[in-house]
């Protein structure tokens, strides 16, 4: 396989202009118009060939789905095994940002979401990272662009357990629900700078967000117009009384921006399930910890596109700066 993308091969008008990167089996560097960016292959065989067939179907799903908001990605087919392009992109950052400029960079992530959720499809992993900037917009990268956050592969979870919806972090899949509850939490950094949670590593996130859920955005931005408060309210409140899905959550937004402080309507409510990271799963995540270093070694050597988690330190500066 490695012939097939070698120097001066092309795929998808992509050049390939350099060997892969030390440790990254299946990501190559490529051009195109005097353009930079990532080609990474999915084998369909191998150890990783299960995760790589179920990022092949997201991946076949969201290109079918057509949306102004929605970022696109360059994919095809080698050897029949999928690949991605993925260009560097210009960042939101971390924040805090201007109330105005964060609600609209929400309204805009709201406004692509309803294209997955309109056609039955949940996206999975929203959180700072999937936010680029195009032409002065905000556009939505789409799922399937990277890999698990290190050391949770094994619990399913494809998402940045900072911004993940507690029922997800309780070993549920993503439903259109959940993309709303990630959109809250990203409203939060984007608002306050700062994340939901903290720690070393995402295990130790993973732990902390089964503590603290959802933090109180009052607490964290003391500033934050009460209207912003009450849009993170509903959308991070819990499971079955939060907007049904992006179309819902969207028309929080817009009154927020308008300054009117939104409430969820009235709607058959589940009984929220709590996060219950505890037992079983204590046990695996010691597991997953001690095991860490090797499944780090692992992952340079079978890393994926570049990741928001790689060479990241999840520890937040206090007040103080410090």
């Amino acid at each position: 396989m490695t012939r097939a993308f070698a120097q001066g091969t092309v795929h998808g008008g992509w050049r390939v202009v350099g060997p892969a990167p030390d440790g990254a089996a299946h990501r190559w560097p490529v051009e195109r118009d005097g353009r930079s960016a990532t080609l990474t292959y999915f084998p369909l065989q191998g150890p990783r060939a299960s995760l790589h067939r179920a990022i092949a179907e997201r991946h076949a799903a969201w290109r079918r789905l057509d949306h102004e908001g929605l970022q696109r990605v360059d994919t095809g087919v080698v050897d029949g095994c999928p690949y991605v392009v993925l260009p560097a992109f210009e960042r939101l950052g971390d924040g805090p940002l201007p109330v105005a400029e964060a609600l609209a960079a929400i309204e805009r992530a709201a406004e692509a979401l309803t294209a997955f959720h309109g056609k039955g499809l949940v996206h999975g992993e929203v959180d700072p990272w999937s936010l680029v900037k195009r032409d002065g917009q905000v556009a939505l990268l789409p799922p399937g662009l990277r890999s698990p956050p290190p050391g949770l592969e094994a619990l399913g979870l494809q998402a940045d357990p900072r911004y993940a919806a507690p029922e997800v972090l309780d070993g549920q899949p993503p439903t259109s629900e959940a993309d709303v509850c990630a959109l809250g939490l990203v409203l939060l950094r984007l608002v306050s700078g700062k994340a939901p949670a903290s720690g070393a590593d995402p295990c130790e996130v993973l732990l902390a967000r089964g503590a603290l859920t959802a933090p109180d955005l009052a607490k964290a931005c003391p500033e934050a117009p009460p209207a912003v408060v009450a849009l993170y309210r509903c959308l991070t409140a819990p499971r079955g009384l939060r907007p049904a899905d992006a179309a819902a959550a969207l028309a929080l937004v817009r009154q927020a921006a308008r300054g009117s402080a939104p409430h969820v309507p009235s709607r058959a409510a589940r009984p929220p399930r709590p996060v219950t990271v505890g037992g079983p799963l204590i046990v695996l995540l010691v597991m997953l910890a001690i095991g860490y270093g090797l499944w780090a070694a692992l992952e340079t050597r079978l890393a994926l596109v570049e990741s928001p988690f790689a060479g990241f330190t999840f520890l937040e500066r206090d007040a103080d700066g410090r």
